[in-house]
């Protein structure tokens, strides 16, 4: 035990047939810091704690409805570690981050995952106030593919790094208000299909 909570060391569980391991100190107030190894953990549950989960509806067309009212979240400071962090857009990669929460705000700090052919590294962070969720990222993203982000008609890699800010009621809102800076770096591009003359 700790003043004012409980204090575990060499922590060694299983939850669903999956083992998780670390050392958790939880205080009396219900919050919570340590540092855990999980088989898995989703990056759009960070997201939906606070009802900013959303995805485009099609064709990169985003919701105009408002976001669903966040949840009240306990004071967490964890340091998570997996094999396997499901992140949207991205895939499945292994790596590390702190994750710490309170109130009404998500940050995901030291993030530091790949796969074999992506590699993101950052801070992403999200706050309510009321309706409004406002959301600053600073990252890199290496590895990308040209395709992905720019058409089918671009083949290679490229790195992406980013700072950006917004804030808003809804996915629409808050996307049309992204502001901030980045930088793009390609490799190996090749464009199928070019016209020169649309140089001219």
């Amino acid at each position: 035990p700790t003043e004012g909570g409980l204090g575990i060391e060499g922590l060694e569980a299983e939850i669903g047939g999956a083992r998780l391991s670390g050392a958790l100190e939880l205080k009396a107030d219900g919050s919570a810091n340590g540092r855990l190894v999980v088989p898995t953990f989703d990056m759009s549950l960070a997201a939906g704690w606070l009802g900013g989960g959303a995805a485009p509806l099609a064709d990169g067309i985003w919701s105009g409805a408002r976001f669903a009212p966040g949840r009240t979240l306990p004071a967490l400071d964890l340091a998570l570690e997996s094999q396997r962090f499901l992140v949207p857009s991205a895939g499945v990669l292994a790596g590390r981050l702190q994750l710490s929460a309170g109130e009404d705000r998500v940050r995901i700090t030291q993030i530091n995952l790949a796969s074999p052919s992506l590699k993101l590294a950052g801070s992403v962070e999200a706050e309510r106030n009321g309706g409004l969720l406002a959301l600053r990222v600073n990252g890199r993203a290496d590895g990308v593919e040209l395709q992905r982000l720019l058409g089918g008609d671009f083949t290679g890699s490229g790195a992406v790094e980013v700072q950006l800010g917004a804030s808003g009621e809804s996915p629409a809102r808050l996307i049309a208000a992204l502001t901030g800076a980045g930088r793009f770096t390609a490799r190996g591009l090749s464009i199928a299909r070019l016209d020169p003359a649309a140089l001219e």
